[in-house]
């Protein structure tokens, strides 16, 4: 009787057990997800400051300039 109620707890465990593996490799996979997506940009996000220190846009004329011309 006490064996068949052990059996029936290891049997009860070990399910509990395959679940929990199940769900640790699903979060596994989705925290590698959002690491790539992560990566992916601050990869972006470096390039666009690495372009925008190397070719800066023009700064728009002062005030003064343009006054300067028109006259």
């Amino acid at each position: 009787k006490e064996l068949m109620g052990a059996q029936e707890r290891v049997e009860q465990l070990t399910e509990e057990i395959d679940t929990i593996l199940r769900s640790n490799i699903t979060l596994e996979s989705e925290i590698n997800i959002y690491r790539r997506l992560l990566d992916s940009e601050t990869n972006r996000l470096t390039q666009q400051t690495i372009e925008q220190v190397l070719s800066p846009e023009p700064a728009p004329p002062s005030f003064g300039s343009e006054l300067g011309k028109v006259f």
